[in-house]
């Protein structure tokens, strides 16, 4: 574990490693958590905090619907703030990242990394994943700089826009609906793991559909609501 970047507010730490096999078929993928630096990830759901924080602009924040669990956030946090977590400078990225699949935003929003820092993980990994919500809290500029290597997060009611700005998006749907014809549903749902798939790398995936996948998680229920897709 190893804090790639930190502010007052936040810190971005990169961890090796997973048990997620939907993520990665070895477990050998890195990932690259947002986290608040003084918060327990449970807490600032509770108060909305996070919506303000880590998690701009996504509909699912503050309890109505993410899927990551909070206890799983809260432990790299407890690692973080236990001084389990030496920084690491961009020279210092082949050990973490060369060789591996990186997952950029386990949770949070990985467009709270500065774009030099991003760039680097994405281009020192031998491929990558990674999505933000916040594109559309930026200037089109600014999001279409992210969106080089980040999907725009989406809902079925502002997916043409992002689209029109010329990102590539991923947009949460209801199971079984008809797709537009520049999507195609998430592989996942045939049991394809992120670093086989490799789709959503944003625009440096060129001439790669779009991509949607079904409502899902433990609050699924409320995911559908905060999504509009009820």
């Amino acid at each position: 574990m190893r804090t790639i970047h930190e502010n007052k507010t936040i810190a971005v730490i990169a961890t090796t490693g997973t048990r997620n096999r939907k993520i990665s078929r070895d477990g050998s993928a890195a990932q690259v958590w947002i986290v608040d630096k003084s918060t327990r990830c449970g807490e600032s759901r509770l108060t909305g905090r996070d919506s303000k924080t880590v998690c701009r602009g996504c509909p699912l924040s503050s309890n109505r619907g993410c899927y990551v669990s909070a206890r799983t956030v809260t432990t790299v946090q407890k690692a973080y703030w236990a001084g389990k977590r030496p920084s690491a400078k961009p020279a210092d990225y082949s050990a973490l990242f060369a060789g591996r699949y990186v997952r950029l935003g386990a949770y949070g929003n990985p467009s709270l990394l500065p774009l030099s820092k991003l760039e680097k993980v994405a281009k020192t990994a031998i491929a990558h994943t990674g999505y933000f919500h916040d594109w559309n809290l930026m200037s089109p500029k600014r999001a279409r700089k992210y969106g080089r290597f980040l999907m725009a997060s989406c809902e079925p009611s502002n997916a043409d826009k992002a689209k029109k700005m010329g990102l590539r998006t991923f947009t949460t749907r209801k199971a079984g609906d008809k797709l537009p014809s520049d999507e195609i549903w998430c592989p996942s749902d045939r049991g394809v793991t992120c670093d086989q798939c490799r789709l959503c790398a944003g625009t440096s995936n060129a001439g790669a559909k779009n991509i949607a996948i079904a409502v899902h998680g433990y609050q699924a229920t409320n995911a559908l609501k905060a999504t509009g897709n009820a």
